[in-house]
């Protein structure tokens, strides 16, 4: 009988603050220019973590896809931005369980001072 040790292992892996650079916002203005999101992932994925790329789930073919999946079209609240990243996730990496996606926006029009506003959401199968 194998160990447990021998069969698939269930990973946790996080990427932070990939920078993606989009068209988004509720007013005409606010998209009318690229504006900086900053987009992390935290993902869990089966894998039997061996030392071979091709048997985990590539974390740069993922933030490529992610980044991707943004740029390519205009929306309006971080909420849809959310939501395509994840949708993206679990259709492109069947391997991938679970994924949290949050999506801040650093420069927030508004007349007070802060870091950002961030929107996250658990995207699973």
């Amino acid at each position: 009988m194998a160990s447990e040790a021998e069969g698939p292992l269930l990973f946790r892996a996080r990427v932070e603050a990939l920078e993606v650079h989009v068209h988004c916002g509720v007013s005409e203005e606010e998209r009318s220019l690229p504006q900086t999101l900053l987009v992390d992932l935290d993902y869990s994925y089966e894998a039997l973590g061996e030392d071979d790329v091709a048997s985990v789930v590539d974390y740069g073919s993922l933030l490529e896809g992610a980044v991707r999946t943004l740029e390519r079209e205009e929306f309006g609240l971080l909420e849809t931005g959310t939501r395509m990243v994840g949708g993206y996730v679990l259709s492109a990496f069947p391997a991938v369980r679970e994924v949290t996606v949050s999506v801040t926006k650093p420069a927030v029009p508004v007349a007070r001072s802060l870091s950002g506003v961030s929107v996250s959401a658990a995207f699973r199968r």
